[in-house]
């Protein structure tokens, strides 16, 4: 025996259950969407952090060169002028320093 009302309550059931699916997929996709954004926001902070470091980095790097460049020249002078002066010394002085 066919019963009417069964068959749509069935058939409402149904369409309940599938609006109930819409949604909760509509829900899951805003939660992903908001997600993606805070990643995305958080990759570019850390992107612009990147770029700051290295940025530092060159500048420490070129600070670094002078410095040494200075070093080796004060050395460098340094040892000419010890190396002049026990030639001139040896020279003058009969070999003695």
């Amino acid at each position: 025996i066919f019963k009417p009302k069964a068959a749509e309550f069935e058939k409402e059931s149904t369409w309940f259950q599938f609006t109930k699916l819409m949604e909760e997929n509509l829900r899951q996709q805003a939660e992903l969407l908001r997600r993606n954004n805070e990643k995305r926001e958080t990759i570019n902070r850390l992107r612009l952090k990147l770029e700051q470091i290295k940025s530092e980095n060159k500048i420490l790097q070129l600070q670094k060169c002078l410095y040494c460049s200075k070093v080796g020249v004060k050395r460098n002078h340094s040892q000419n002028s010890r190396s002049i002066g026990l030639f001139l010394g040896k020279f003058f002085n009969g070999g003695c320093s």
